[in-house]
């Protein structure tokens, strides 16, 4: 059997061949400039996604006994929670996002929007993964499947909320995955 460093090599080359890596979305909306409205509706099938990004670490660490492994979540938890955002959660900024996309009511349409089934399975899946599987299991979901590949998913992201004109305080929920989510990925590769 292969080693875990090993493992975790071959599955972040996986991860960087992964069509939704590649996927021709990500092309035209860091190409085109869309209505912050139709960013709004790409944020309303997110949010649930990003809502259950914290109950998936906290299902993780509860479904491991190594301590080591316990800490890097923890440290994790702590920036979701928002301390490298001065005390804003992540789901937090998304939701200041969602905001800039639309007037008042934008907020209060993440818990009207009907959500496609696919939204509805990813999250049913990762709760699943992070509560009932191995935790290696889950690390390779979180860890590597999102962590490790927000650094390729979130700057075309990023370049298309710019055309649409959305100032920096108000994408801060994508800048700051830029820049941490590395730094996540390569502490999640750390748990054994």
């Amino acid at each position: 059997m292969t080693d875990t460093k090993q493992f975790l090599l071959d599955l972040n080359e996986e991860v960087k061949r992964h069509p939704a890596l590649h996927h021709s979305f990500l092309e035209m909306v860091s190409s085109r400039r869309f209505s912050k409205r139709a960013w709004l509706a790409f944020a309303q099938q997110l949010y649930p996604h990003v809502h259950f990004f914290i109950p998936y670490m906290e299902e993780m660490l509860l479904n491991t006994f190594d301590m080591n492994a316990k800490l890097i979540v923890a440290k994790i938890l702590l920036d979701e929670y928002g301390e490298d955002a001065g005390g804003k959660s992540h789901p937090e900024l998304f939701r200041r996002f969602v905001r800039a996309c639309g007037d008042g009511e934008a907020d209060a349409t993440l818990l009207r929007t009907p959500l496609d089934q696919a939204t509805i399975g990813m999250v049913e899946t990762h709760m699943r993964i992070c509560r009932e599987e191995p935790f290696l299991v889950a690390i390779g979901a979180i860890g590597q499947a999102h962590e490790f590949a927000i650094a390729f998913l979130f700057p075309p992201l990023v370049k298309g909320l710019e055309l649409a004109g959305f100032a920096r305080g108000e994408i801060e929920f994508f800048t700051l995955h830029v820049e941490h989510d590395v730094e996540h990925s390569s502490m999640l590769e750390q748990t054994r």
